[in-house]
């Protein structure tokens, strides 16, 4: 910490790569009257600056295929989605960690329904039949931790690897929006158009699997 000076923080990620749609927005984390407890007058907002260098493809290596709202009847109904055992409506108003958590700044929380099951779910999507990989991403809320499972492609199981995401911070405000990402090999998907999946909880016995939004996006390169 200074006082009545000035300081520098280098932070190099060179080996990260960042995956976006049509546009990226870069921000930083400042500090200032609106801070959690510990930071509080650490830095004065305003006076900070950062240099960021991009590096581009011309070519779009990964596209959105398709997307299951969890919770909306009609896309439910229109991705056949199903859930074995006894399930359980949520509804979250919660943030994401970031810019718009709520803390720096005022902002509206992101409102979704979803559910959470012992069991499995299950449903029907949409990919590109040229993809190289399919890469599923999911909605959870992080209040309930350490979620785990098993990923089956038209009844084949993805034997690389579970769906585990992994060890959270404690929610806080009600900062417990998280997107998780799955990688599915190619070769369960490769000159498909249409995938059944099914989503097998593996956490073990009292706890639950839960799902409020997939995005499925098929790999291009």
């Amino acid at each position: 910490m200074i006082y009545g000076g000035a300081g520098s923080v280098h932070r190099f990620f060179l080996p990260d790569l960042y995956y976006f749609q049509s546009s990226v927005k870069h921000g930083h984390q400042t500090y200032g009257p609106h801070s959690p407890v510990g930071h509080e007058n650490s830095y004065l907002v305003g006076n900070e600056e950062s240099v960021v260098f991009f590096y581009g493809r011309e070519t779009p290596g990964i596209v959105l295929s398709d997307e299951l709202d969890v919770g909306k009847l009609d896309s439910e109904r229109a991705h056949s989605y199903r859930i074995a055992g006894s399930r359980k409506d949520l509804t979250g108003k919660f943030w994401y960690d970031g810019e718009y958590n709520n803390v720096l700044f005022q902002t509206p929380p992101v409102e979704d329904d979803g559910v959470a099951f012992a069991g499995w779910s299950e449903f029907k999507v949409k990919i590109d039949p040229a993809n190289r990989g399919v890469r599923l991403r999911r909605r959870l809320d992080k209040d309930v931790n350490r979620q785990k499972a098993n990923v089956y492609v038209d009844g084949r199981r993805v034997l690389e690897r579970a769906w585990y995401t992994v060890d959270h911070d404690k929610t806080y405000r009600d900062i417990r929006w998280v997107d998780s990402d799955f990688e599915i090999p190619a070769k369960y998907t490769a000159g498909k158009s249409k995938i059944a999946l099914k989503i097998e909880n593996a956490n073990g016995p009292g706890i639950p699997w839960n799902e409020f939004h997939y995005w499925i996006f098929s790999n291009k390169l």
